[in-house]
């Protein structure tokens, strides 16, 4: 056999061994790279799904955010709380006004709905449908509660259209629930297609209820889109017609929503696609071109072979660089030569598959760079955000930090969240983080307290939710401070219980006031009578004097609890305060040097001047006792202007007051003292030195007068208080009605005395007859009225108490006025709590006898009353 014939077995058999070499090299090569490229496209996709996810819940979550604000700021709009507060027609039409424009706004809600305190819907604009009802959770509150930031309902669809209603209470200016502000926002196309721009043409948005019956793309109603649950990290899934599938689903914490992102694993894998192409083709033509020159080297298969061969090897193990020699112009070179631009071919994929993945990375910087920008904020919050797995602490924001008293966050990585519990709410807050971590459950907001590095105690508010950190399960606490909170809260408790003190003492001061009135009446009379002893009349005399005593007492009750009378008028309280200086340096020792600062623009004030140098005088009468060794006492004048965040704002609220300030540099009071400063009888003085109705007096005063009085204080540092009183409307002063000169003596007149307490009613009785009246006696409201009706010859006047059982004086008085119109009436009370006084305050003409009263005070009012006829 010759060379030939020997080289005819190897001339038919090397083709086909090139050419299933080259097929295995090129399909080996090929089949992982491509493996590697799906692996790493998998992965970028995931990632980018379960980001996205994250970042569609933090922006809809903001979207949610601005929704309730928006609520709240147009359940403050003025026209809405005025409204809720009268509910008067004008008003009504008014607040429509309102909410007619809130609506037509651009991007306004589509309906908007205005319910009152009983769920009964009073104005509505904008669509016919929806028309949301208000939901059975939101209920009238009295602030602070935490139903006060409104409420977000589920997603709802009315026909083609998408509809989120929101909730939110009308807070009127006496800190009550007036009513809510109910309102249905449609969802806009654009909307869908600014969030589907985040997640890329070939990814899947939708956004569902909580309970995840309701599925929407924020264009239309859709199915449920995936089968995972909510907070479940990302990852594949089968689709629901079993197609592969990846996705995520994220729950929202400031909405019953939830946001689920979706793309195909086929749509994933879409970049892959044009390398499986070129490398085909690729294939395809090595293997031609291997099949090809085969057949014109098998007479040079040498050492050249064996190269190829061997480069080859080389690239089938990964090296693409490799390449094989081509020398001469043989077989055996070509086929080198195609081996070449193969592995060239094969390379060129390679880096095309490096620079996708240099896009992966660069993606994934702009994520850690987000994530920075979201850490940021996280770090400026105001709140404490701490972060904590197994209960140890593994992030913490600056706010954290200062909230607990440490240097920096640092400080407190790996210790125990439970360390700064008090040690009564340990067990609570433990539980309440089991179910965080072990349920994933996100608990309501928790009242609780919170100690400090330095061992103090401070009142927060916290709630806790489960969180991902660096792919693994923890649970996220915020926490807030509310010591200021409890402050008002104490404040409003202070205020309560000087409510209920007043009452009583106004009650009390009622009844001695009837009392006294007997008392100073038969003494009086005893005086009066000629063959009186003179040891009876200085028993008479002592008698007298100290009834007189007692109800100097009881104005000052009365004025504590605000039932005295007043005569107000608008007064320059500079003028005032300088008039009664000389008498105040009288009150002064001399010791202690008296300094004025007032404001020459102050504004003016409605209010008795009787009463004001009352408080300017108990003021300073205190400061004076509080500086046995001296000091300087300073009366301050000012106009200044309150806001809502002052405590306690008087009762017209924020706006334009007049202050007086009383200071002085005395031995100061503690907090337990200034806890009980404004109760009657409640003194620090030594016994017999004072009665403890001086600020009482001064309290009652200021409340009744419309304004609110501040104080402070500190042991050793002296004291100041600041009274704050509104600005006068108007400047014009009520003109003094001339008082008619009474006679000498007058006509006998039938007068019909009308009082319920049988003592009082027959002292004045003896007194009236005494002087020569006909007296007809009534004890009650009802009794008067009859005889009206009945009694036969002309009823002269009518002397009646203001404050009786089922008829008061002022109904009764518009009985006679129809029955008896020749009637005058003289009104008398102990206190004039009265709702026919406005503001306790008399009206125009109306005649008044305070209680106690004396013969002689009878006597010339009831003059007064029948001389004015």
């Amino acid at each position: 056999m010759n060379l030939l014939d020997s080289l005819q077995p190897l001339r038919r058999k090397l083709p086909l061994l090139i050419t299933l070499l080259l097929f295995v090299v090129v399909s080996t090569a090929s089949v992982t790279a491509y493996r590697q490229l799906e692996q790493a496209l998998v992965a970028a996709t995931t990632e980018r799904v379960g980001v996205a996810t994250q970042r569609l819940a933090l922006m809809l979550d903001e979207s949610a955010n601005r929704i309730r604000r928006n609520d709240q700021r147009i359940a403050a709009l003025p026209a809405v709380v005025r409204f809720a507060t009268t509910g008067a027609a004008a008003d009504r039409e008014a607040a429509r006004a309102a909410l007619a424009a809130e609506h037509a706004a651009p991007q306004g809600p589509a309906t908007i709905t205005f319910f009152d305190r009983r769920r009964v819907p009073l104005i509505s604009v904008g669509r016919t449908r929806p028309a949301p009802g208000l939901p059975p959770n939101v209920q009238p509150v009295a602030l602070p509660d935490t139903l006060h930031r409104g409420w977000l309902g589920p997603f709802i669809a009315v026909g083609d259209s998408i509809f989120v209603v929101s909730a939110a209470p009308v807070i009127t200016a006496a800190n009550d629930t007036g009513g809510f502000v109910v309102a249905a926002l449609g969802l806009s196309r654009g909307q869908a297609k600014s969030l589907s721009a985040l997640i890329g043409s070939n990814a899947a948005l939708a956004v569902g209820n909580a309970d995840g019956g309701f599925w929407t793309d924020l264009e239309k109603r859709i199915a449920a889109p995936r089968a995972l649950r909510a907070g479940e990290p990302a990852g594949p899934y089968s689709g629901p017609h079993g197609d592969p599938m990846l996705g995520a689903v994220v729950p929202l914490h400031a909405a019953p929503w939830q946001v689920a992102v979706s793309i195909a694993r086929r749509d994933a894998l879409a970049p892959a696609r044009p390398f499986i192409a070129r490398t085909a083709l690729t294939g395809l033509l090595v293997l031609a071109a291997g099949t090809l020159g085969a057949w014109l080297v098998v007479r040079r298969m040498t050492k050249p072979l064996g190269e190829v061969s061997r480069a080859a090897a080389d690239f089938a193990a990964g090296d693409y660089s490799r390449r094989a020699p081509a020398r001469g112009g043989d077989e055996i070179a070509s086929m080198a030569t195609a081996f070449n631009q193969m592995a060239e071919q094969v390379e060129s994929a390679s880096a095309e598959l490096e620079d996708q993945a240099a896009e992966l990375e660069a993606a994934n910087e702009e994520l850690r760079e987000s994530e920075l920008r979201y850490r940021t904020l996280v770090e400026y919050s105001p709140d404490a955000i701490l972060v904590h797995r197994d209960l140890r602490l593994e992030f913490v924001n600056d706010a954290a930090a200062r909230l607990v008293g440490a240097s920096s966050p640092v400080e407190l990585i790996g210790r125990s969240i439970l360390d700064f519990s008090h040690p009564s709410d340990r067990a609570e807050a433990a539980a309440r983080i089991r179910r965080n971590a072990d349920h994933r459950e996100t608990t309501a907001s928790f009242e609780q307290r919170m100690v400090t590095l330095a061992g103090a105690v401070i009142p927060v508010e916290t709630v806790g939710m489960p969180f991902t950190l660096d792919g693994h399960a923890a649970v996220l606490t915020i926490v807030r401070d509310v010591s200021e909170r409890k402050r008002l809260e104490e404040h409003m408790r202070q205020a309560q219980r000087m409510e209920a003190v007043g009452q009583l003492a106004g009650g009390v001061a009622h009844d001695f006031n009837n009392l006294l009135t007997v008392i100073t009446s038969y003494s009086a009379m005893l005086l009066a009578e000629q063959d009186t002893s003179a040891e009876v009349r200085a028993d008479l005399e002592e008698i007298k004097g100290a009834a007189d005593r007692a109800a100097a007492l009881t104005r000052q009750l009365l004025a504590f609890s605000r039932r005295q009378l007043l005569q107000p008028r608008v007064i320059d309280l500079n003028e005032l305060t300088m008039n009664i200086e000389k008498m105040l340096r009288r009150l002064l020792r001399e010791d202690i040097e008296l300094r004025t600062r007032l404001d020459p623009a102050l504004g003016m004030v409605h209010a008795d001047p009787g009463q004001l140098e009352q408080v300017i005088v108990n003021l300073s009468v205190n400061a004076r006792d509080a500086m046995p060794d001296g000091g300087l006492l300073t009366i301050e004048t000012a106009n200044v202007t309150l806001d809502d965040g002052f405590a306690p704002l008087p009762p017209a609220g924020a706006g334009e007051y007049v202050m007086l300030a009383v200071s002085d540099t005395g031995h100061g009071m503690t907090e337990a003292v200034k806890a009980h400063l404004y109760e009657p009888f409640f003194t620090t003085k030594e016994t017999g030195k004072g009665t403890g109705l001086g600020l009482s007096t001064v309290y009652g005063i200021v409340q009744q007068s419309g304004g609110t009085i501040w104080v402070y204080s500190e042991p050793g540092q002296g004291t100041t208080f600041k009274i704050y009183l509104p600005v006068a409307r108007s400047l014009a002063t009520p003109r003094n009605t001339p008082v008619p000169r009474i006679a000498v003596s007058v006509a006998p007149e039938t007068i019909l005395l009308v009082e319920d307490e049988e003592r009082v009613r027959k002292a004045a009785r003896r007194i009236l007859e005494g002087s020569g009246y006909t007296v007809i006696e009534a004890a009650t409201g009802a009794e008067a009225v009859r005889i009206c009706e009945t009694h036969p010859t002309p009823i002269g006047l009518v002397v009646t108490d203001m404050v009786m059982p089922e008829m008061g004086g002022r109904e009764l008085s518009a009985y006679v006025g129809q029955l008896r119109p020749e009637a005058k009436i003289l009104f008398m009370s102990g206190y004039t709590e009265d709702a026919a006084l406005h503001h306790n305050v008399l009206a125009p003409g109306a005649v008044f006898l305070d209680k106690p009263f004396t013969p002689v005070t009878l006597t010339q009012k009831v003059r007064e009353a029948l001389v004015g006829r």
